[in-house]
This record gives structure tokens, C-alpha cells and sequence, in this order.
């Protein structure tokens, strides 16, 4: 069984360094290492993100690529791990921000799923949809690590909130014999975690609406730096994993139906859905000439 767990480890930590050897070693067409400039980039900007463009990866190793594709959720991570290993290389002085996230954008066109075409085989993978923005919530923050406190001893332990459910502890050691039980703590705020989190609505675009029907839409999860990052009436591309959740509590006697949404990785807007003008100073000092005049309204007519 051991042996078995070592494997696993081997296998994982392997995908960091191919990322690190991809964001070290690849050369756009000038020659120059693209992603070493973008995360410099990156941290004299004090960001957290740095976007890879998928071509990239497909030029550079196209196996990795693949299995990005097919478990995004782990080798989004591993990337994530490896970006911090470069900072640490490019700018070890500078580097403070200790997590990093990978941002992949230009899937390809196989990845590129209609909104009306979303089926089962494409949950858990990553996938790119574009439609419009048609609303979207406030800001809320999400539990990322919480520390609890023994309410009989004082002691700390932390939680790793994993999968977006609250996990509290149920029964753990402290250090000596302290422990904690079910309903012995408490959640200390000002020493967790939390991240920002938004969920927006994408509806598919007018011109992919088949005749007589009515146009079909997904909930989309920005965390992070993507959250209010778009507006409703917005044209956007989605970068994410799609998922699921149950519909309704599950229950012995109901069917186990799921609904699916997408946890965001990139976000880009394309256009606007509303045709916008820009209005020049000087448009705007003759739109004020042409309604002092006492004959605009045969002007107009």
C-alpha cells in the first residue's frame, strides 16, 4: 500500500517540474522566454495570475497538454506549484506571494463547447464557452482555510476548506492530550482564510439560438482576481472545469439529479452585446449647442 502512495507522489511531482521546465524553457518566435518575462511581469504587478496560452503547451509538450485537458483540476494545480518555483528563481526577492494560480486561455477548437451542446462526457474537464453576461452577484467571500479554537483548552488547529463545502473538525489531536470535539470549538475569523467569490450567469448568443427556442444558460464561478472583472450585456469567453451539484438534497426516494456549472480558470471579454457610442468632448459641446436652439425640434423632424 505504501509503495503504491509513493508511486502517486512521484507521478505528481513530476508534473511540476515538466510545467517548470515549459515556463523556463519555452522561446516565442523572437527567441525570447516568454513565460520567465510573464512571471517578472507578473510580480512587479503584484498579481497572483499568470495566463498561459495553450498553443504553448501543445508546441512544447503535447502529452501534458492533454492531460491538462482531461484532469484540469489536479494539473491546474501542479502548474499553480510550478509558477511559484520559477518566481522563486526570476525574483527571489520579490517573490512574496506564496500561491499562484495557472490561467490557461486559447483552448482548442475541441474544447470549444456551444452552450446548447454540453453533455455528461464533458463534465470535470476543461472546457471553453462563449456567450453573454445576463447577470451576476455581489462579491461574497469563501472559506478557504479555517482555524477552529477548543473552547474547553484554547488550542488552534487549521481546516483546509476543500471542494467548496464547510468542513469543521470532528474529532482531532492538539498538541499533548488536548482534543477536539464535535461541538467544541469555534471558527476564529480574523485567523482563517477567505477568497472572493462571484457567480455569473452566461447566456448563449442570439445567433446560435435554433428558430422557436429559448435560449439556454449556465451559472459560471469567478474566484479571485476574476471576480467583477465582467458586466452584464457583456460577450465573454470562458475559460473553467465544468461541474456539478446536486439539484435538490438527495434523497433515497428522488432520482440523483445533478445540475452543471463552470468553475472559472480564465475569463476574457470579446464585446459588448449593446452597441455603445463614445461621446468626444467636443460631440458633446455641440449636442449642448444644438439644444439651446429654438428650432431644434424642426431639426430633428
Amino acid at each position: 500500500m505504501s509503495e503504491h502512495f509513493v508511486e502517486v507522489e512521484v507521478v505528481k511531482e513530476s508534473y511540476v517540474e515538466k510545467f517548470t521546465s515549459f515556463l523556463k524553457n519555452f522561446r516565442d518566435e523572437r527567441g525570447e522566454y516568454k513565460y520567465r518575462r510573464r512571471v517578472r511581469e507578473m510580480i512587479l504587478a503584484n498579481s497572483s495570475s499568470l495566463i498561459i496560452d495553450f498553443d504553448d503547451l501543445i508546441k512544447y509538450d503535447l502529452a501534458l497538454a492533454q492531460k491538462v485537458l482531461d484532469n484540469p483540476r489536479e494539473l491546474i494545480e501542479e502548474a499553480s506549484k510550478a509558477i511559484a518555483e520559477v518566481a522563486k528563481i526570476e525574483a527571489p526577492e520579490q517573490a512574496l506571494i506564496k500561491e499562484y494560480t495557472a490561467r490557461f486561455r486559447g483552448l482548442p477548437s475541441t474544447q470549444v463547447v456551444p452552450l446548447r451542446k454540453i453533455r455528461a462526457e464533458h463534465i470535470n474537464k476543461l472546457v471553453a464557452i462563449e456567450g453573454i453576461v445576463t447577470r451576476m452577484t455581489p462579491i461574497k467571500y469563501l472559506l478557504k482555510k479555517a482555524v477552529f479554537r477548543s473552547r474547553a483548552t484554547g488550542h488552534t488547529i487549521e481546516v483546509p476548506q476543500i471542494g467548496g463545502r464547510y468542513t469543521p473538525p470532528t474529532l482531532m489531536e492538539m498538541p499533548g492530550e488536548n482534543r477536539i470535539r464535535k461541538g467544541d470549538y469555534e471558527l476564529v475569523l480574523d485567523e482563517s482564510v477567505f477568497s472572493e467569490w462571484q457567480k455569473i450567469t452566461l447566456q448563449e448568443k442570439p445567433e446560435e439560438l435554433p428558430p422557436g427556442q429559448l435560449p439556454r444558460s449556465i451559472e459560471v464561478v469567478l474566484k479571485d482576481d476574476l471576480v467583477d472583472t465582467v458586466r452584464p450585456g457583456d460577450r465573454v469567453i470562458v475559460v473553467g472545469i465544468l461541474n456539478v451539484e446536486e439539484e435538490k438534497t438527495l434523497r433515497k426516494d428522488r432520482p440523483p439529479i445533478f445540475k452543471t456549472f463552470l468553475e472559472a480558470n480564465y475569463i476574457e471579454t470579446v464585446g459588448k452585446d449593446i452597441f455603445e457610442v463614445e461621446i468626444t468632448p467636443e460631440d458633446e459641446k455641440k449636442i449642448l449647442e444644438l439644444a439651446s436652439r429654438s428650432d431644434i425640434r424642426n431639426l430633428i423632424i
